[in-house]
């Protein structure tokens, strides 16, 4: 999954994020829905300066 973040200070500033869960076939069902819930809580900091 990529996430692109708008710049707090510079809304032409973004912020490129991968993230990419590794599971094996038998703990994705079980998984996803953890994983979906970890990309709702990705944000930047406020003390980054993005």
């Amino acid at each position: 999954m990529y996430l692109s973040i708008v710049g707090t200070g510079d809304p032409r500033r973004r912020a490129m994020i991968r993230l990419a869960p590794t599971a094996t076939a038998a703990q994705h069902d079980g998984g996803l829905g953890e994983f979906q819930h970890f990309v709702r809580t990705v944000h930047p900091s406020t003390k980054a300066g993005i």
